[in-house]
């Protein structure tokens, strides 16, 4: 019995220090963001991600986000446009899907399961928005249409991570993703054209990882 005990404690310590020589980390993640109304208001979605450990404090990140579905809020009003109060608010469908990369700045200790880190980084994003239609205050109707084409993104983020288990580890995170962005919003109906300005997306992500 001593002699299995003996065993299998060697055999965790050396499952351990494989995990912690482990150079890469592949992980998913639910992301709850949010603009400042214009374009949007909230932006949910998920991800998956993959870091690849250069050493002890730095890491390399890659990680594609999807967010399915979100609204484009009141999209007649960004040109003049007031939609009629009567008939309710009006929003576009959109979905985003982006592509990010990031060099990340960790600060653990040896046999601690909790470490601290920060990322800096940057990516591109492809946004669809359906058209919008409905009456306007007064009369008449609007018909929006609006192209936004690739957004390009300047993200930051700060977070914890908790380690459980050799290779497993539970990760959350507040996030800056400031989009530069080509968004052009017109009106089929009266020619009526404008551009939105950058904007900033802030909010939290939650995942998990696996290293390998």
């Amino acid at each position: 019995m001593k002699i299995n005990a003996a065993l299998l404690a060697g055999l965790f310590v050396f499952g351990t220090a494989q995990a912690q020589d482990a150079r890469f980390e592949l992980g998913a993640r639910f992301n709850a963001l949010v603009a400042d109304g214009e374009p949007a208001n909230d932006m949910l979605g998920g991800g998956v991600f993959g870091r690849y450990r250069l050493n002890d404090r730095w890491r390399l990140g890659l990680a594609i986000d999807h967010s399915p579905e979100f609204d484009v809020e009141r999209p007649s009003e960004f040109i003049g446009l007031p939609g009629d109060e009567a008939f309710g608010d009006v929003d576009a469908k959109s979905t985003s899907t982006a592509l990010l990369a990031w060099i990340e700045r960790v600060y653990e200790r040896p046999g601690r399961r909790l470490e601290w880190f920060w990322t800096a980084g940057g990516g591109l994003a492809s946004v669809d928005v359906d058209d919008a239609s409905g009456p306007l205050a007064g009369i008449g109707t609007y018909e929006i249409t609006q192209d936004v084409g690739t957004e390009l993104i300047a993200a930051a983020s700060a977070g914890l991570r908790f380690r459980f288990g050799a290779r497993w580890a539970l990760e959350t995170a507040l996030r800056l993703d400031q989009h530069f962005t080509d968004w052009t919003v017109t009106d089929r109906v009266s020619g009526r054209t404008g551009q939105l300005d950058d904007y900033l997306v802030k909010g939290a992500h939650l995942g998990f990882t696996y290293r390998f």
